[in-house]
């Protein structure tokens, strides 16, 4: 209570910007919103495979690199590398990711997809490509509006 007296004693203006961004006029807001609410829809179809948009995108970019650190995987990716291996974690659980320590530097950890990543890859991208066509066809529409 004591609080809100306070202050309401010495209130600031916004700035037109400040105003501007908490109107919700901010790109980056937006493009936030905007990607979770994407990614929300690719998780949703992607559930019926035990996987999320993050998960999907791992087993894709190694099933299209093939083997490779973690460290490799983070940059292909563009993702910090403790995020990169936490989202390893449940692949490697799973038996959808084999890893292994790198044959010259035991630190380094090197990473592929097993059979069993590739099958449920295989079968989770049936889904992921009707959410993709979908939202292509959503984009292009949005596009064309004047």
């Amino acid at each position: 209570m004591r609080f809100k007296k306070y202050m309401h004693m010495h209130e600031v203006k916004l700035s037109s910007q400040a105003l501007q961004a908490a109107a919700g006029g901010c790109h980056a807001f937006a493009a936030r919103r905007r990607a979770r609410l994407i990614s929300q829809r690719y998780d949703t179809a992607l559930a019926a495979h035990g996987l999320t948009i993050g998960q999907f995108s791992m087993l894709a970019a190694l099933a299209g690199a093939g083997r490779m650190t973690v460290s490799q995987l983070s940059q292909l990716m563009g993702l910090e590398q403790s995020a990169t291996s936490r989202g390893l974690m449940p692949l490697v659980r799973d038996g959808l990711v084999f890893s292994r320590p790198a044959r010259r530097d035991g630190r380094v950890r090197v990473v592929s997809l097993t059979k069993g990543g590739t099958l449920r890859l295989n079968a989770a991208s049936i889904d992921w490509a009707e959410v993709q066509d979908a939202l292509t066809r959503e984009i292009a529409k949005d596009a064309a509006l004047p």
